[in-house]
């Protein structure tokens, strides 16, 4: 699988042209899913750990400037017919809120050792990327996945576990930009989940939005640099074009009066602007 070569700056360039808040939406289609070694047991029938790790990435989002919006709905039991119940939130949610990208969180019951990681010193989970088969928009949502794993293969290797094709189509044929995300295994801490989900914050912010904004407060971006290179080139050149005519005048006065006569112009001229300069600062003081 060969993925794109991202350019973080040509996202911040496409994405620019939006207009409105930065808006990212998450639902769990899998209420229950939890972490057996933090929440005692691998599924709650009710709000499972798997929320904690939604509320992980969602602040994480919201102090990138990216509002969120945390569906808590129940879509229980945990059975065949899950995914047609939330189906209905997550039309409600793209009717409602509108969001540049729609996310279903989840976590896996795979082996242990599958997604043990360490990401940036922190211990951490790998991050499954979900797509479903039979979706319409599955070459959509598979570029995004693509551009999401390019980008956190590149800021957190390792992060991604891998980009699984499911047999189903999860709900990602509503929108072009959904995608369901697995956060480690049931026997995982569920701390490791939500550290990875402050990863990912990272991760999508850049993949759907661009360069992180508040990252680039107090720095100039290219097109600044380009701007400032500009304007200190164009100072430097009115200065040498005054150096040039100064230089001139004096030339021709040289010639044309002789240079003693020019040196006691010079002289007499400089000290009638002294003395101007210094009566006007002396005034100044009273």
């Amino acid at each position: 699988m060969k993925l794109p070569d991202v350019n973080i700056q040509e996202v911040s360039q496409v994405m620019a042209q939006k207009t409105g808040e930065r808006k990212i939406a998450m639902y769990s289609t899998h209420s229950d899913e939890s972490y057996i070694p933090t929440d005692g047991t691998a599924s709650i029938y009710g709000h499972g750990g798997i929320y904690k790790v939604d509320a992980s990435l969602s602040n994480a989002l919201s102090k990138k400037g990216i509002k969120t919006f945390v569906d808590e709905t129940l879509y229980l039991p945990h059975d065949a017919m899950a995914y047609r119940r939330s189906r209905v939130g997550a039309l409600k949610i793209l009717k409602n809120d509108r969001p540049d990208l729609l996310l279903d969180i989840h976590r896996d019951a795979a082996p242990y050792q599958d997604y043990i990681r360490k990401i940036a010193g922190t211990n951490a989970t790998g991050v499954r990327l979900v797509l479903g088969r039979t979706n319409a928009n599955l070459k959509a949502n598979q570029d995004l996945a693509f551009r999401i794993k390019a980008i956190a293969d590149k800021e957190y290797p390792n992060l991604i576990k891998d980009i699984f094709y499911g047999s189903g189509d999860y709900n990602q044929d509503l929108t072009p930009n959904s995608l369901l995300l697995e956060f480690g295994t049931d026997t995982h801490t569920r701390q490791r989940a939500e550290e990875s989900a402050k990863f990912m914050a990272d991760v999508l912010t850049k993949a759907v939005y661009g360069a992180d904004e508040k990252k680039q407060v107090g720095t100039l971006t290219n097109t600044q640099k380009g701007t400032t290179s500009q304007n200190n080139s164009a100072g430097w050149g009115i200065w040498i074009l005054i150096g040039v005519a100064v230089f001139s005048i004096v030339g021709f006065m040289f010639l044309s009066t002789g240079g003693r006569e020019m040196m006691s112009k010079i002289k007499d001229y400089t000290k009638k602007e002294f003395s101007s300069f210094l009566g006007i600062f002396n005034r100044d003081k009273k």
